[in-house]
């Protein structure tokens, strides 16, 4: 596999992102990821984050930095999925890291990720 880039998402990936996002179980049109994505990306508390492996995305994470008055800052990972056939690699893992790194630099105590629970292999 060639190596794998972690780069912040771009409103051209909207058709990977769109794809991806229906191997989560979820019917997603290009053009209600296009409007999403694009909400996305002008909020500052939130990153949105490819997997780039051959000039495709092939993973994405979309984390949110979150802070309530009784508790310290935290982020929410509030999507992530790897393209099937690229599972087992380390992608899932390099977003994730990409993700901490990002929650960290935003002084948060934790990262919190829940998943279906029909969802055994995550």
């Amino acid at each position: 596999m060639a190596p794998i880039t972690i780069r912040a998402a771009r409103p051209s990936d909207v058709d990977e992102i769109a794809r991806l996002t229906t191997q989560l179980g979820y019917d997603l049109t290009k053009g209600d990821a296009a409007d999403r994505l694009s909400r996305i990306l002008a909020r500052a508390d939130e990153q949105f984050l490819v997997a780039d492996v051959g000039g495709g995305a092939v993973g994405w994470v979309h984390v949110v930095f979150a802070e309530y008055v009784d508790a310290e800052a935290f982020a929410v990972i509030g999507g992530l999925v790897v393209d099937r056939q690229h599972r087992r690699f380390g992608v899932g893992r390099a977003l994730m890291n990409r993700a901490e790194t990002w929650a960290r630099e935003r002084g948060c105590s934790m990262v919190r990720l829940s998943s279906s629970a029909t969802r055994y292999a995550a």
